[in-house]
């Protein structure tokens, strides 16, 4: 309907515009009115009634000049309908939910780099759930569901799923392929470990606790060895798995290796503090084939309800 009256007003807006160009107002004929001055004298035209002052100078410019000032009017009128088409109706989180309008992600020709990125401003005054949004593709009409996730996913382990929540700051990287853990999952201190052996893209923060952060689980008492184990952990590299201690370590050092220079392990150690999840989720869409044009293409964000939450072309 707001289409159909858009377009309308568009005619009678090219109507008027091309009645100014010729003229308009300044015309003679806008203002002399269809009497005719008698002929009293043979060989004489009939006038109009009015005299110069009052008809006007002839319209400055060009009348093909203006005409074509015209059209562009027009065009641009024709433009913002097919954006309304585009656009739809409006979400109630529209203006709260954007698309990050970087086409690094959505343009990749590899599915398994493929991604759209969503974000919560952090001035939202609630969290928002996004499971059952869509992202469409309005060239070629393709489209995928938000699926749930496991806010703190383990390897090896079956994860309760849940609707995905986006707190105010928080973002969605979501990506065209399946989960290398088969989960969706927010980021978190210790997701760095999973990138090792995995790929994600973009790649996950390399921002694990440092090793020997992790020596006040050792518990040994042995003071030489235990000061041995330590200066060992300090050699090693965050969120690197590490499965051999050296020659001569103690059980405990080798236990506190084994336990928590890991996913898992790191996940056990430290879920329960302030900081410990990021301000990601990784949402795989679990798709074999591309979503996403290269190039001309239009991205529509879908809340639950049908409604755009926002649109995004490249």
């Amino acid at each position: 309907m707001q289409s159909d009256i858009l377009f309308f007003l568009g005619v009678f807006l090219f109507i008027f515009i091309v009645w100014v160009a010729t003229g308009g107002p300044d015309r003679p004929i806008s203002f002399a009115g269809p009497y005719l001055y008698p002929i009293t004298t043979s060989g004489v035209n009939a006038t109009a009634y009015g005299t110069a002052r009052t008809q006007g100078d002839a319209p400055k410019g060009s009348i093909g000049s203006q005409l074509k000032g015209a059209e562009q009017n027009l065009e641009e009128l024709k433009k913002q309908v097919a954006d309304l088409k585009t656009w739809g109706e409006s979400s109630p989180y529209r203006g709260l939910v954007t698309i990050d309008h970087s086409t690094s992600g959505p343009s990749e020709t590899d599915r398994k780099k493929e991604y759209v990125t969503i974000r919560l401003s952090s001035s939202a005054d609630t969290d928002v759930n996004i499971s059952g949004w869509k992202l469409e593709s309005a060239a070629s009409n393709l489209s995928a569901t938000i699926g749930h996730g496991a806010k703190t996913a383990r390897t090896g382990h079956i994860n309760n799923d849940a609707p995905i929540v986006l707190t105010p700051g928080d973002s969605a990287i979501i990506e065209t392929g399946s989960s290398p853990i088969g989960e969706s999952f927010k980021e978190n201190i210790c997701s760095g470990y999973l990138e090792e052996f995995q790929d994600f893209n973009p790649s996950l923060s390399q921002s694990c606790p440092a090793p020997a952060d992790e020596f006040k689980y050792y518990e040994g008492n042995d003071t030489p060895r235990a000061d041995q184990c330590y200066d060992y952990l300090k050699t090693l590299r965050r969120c690197t798995l590490t499965t051999e201690v050296p020659k001569g370590a103690s059980s405990e050092c080798r236990n506190l290796v084994q336990d928590y220079l890991n996913y898992n392990g790191c996940v056990s150690a430290h879920q329960n503090e302030s900081k410990f999840y990021g301000t990601a989720w990784r949402v795989f869409l679990g798709k074999s084939k591309e979503l996403w044009r290269s190039a001309h293409e239009t991205i529509r964000l879908i809340d639950q309800n049908g409604k755009t939450v926002d649109v995004f072309a490249y």
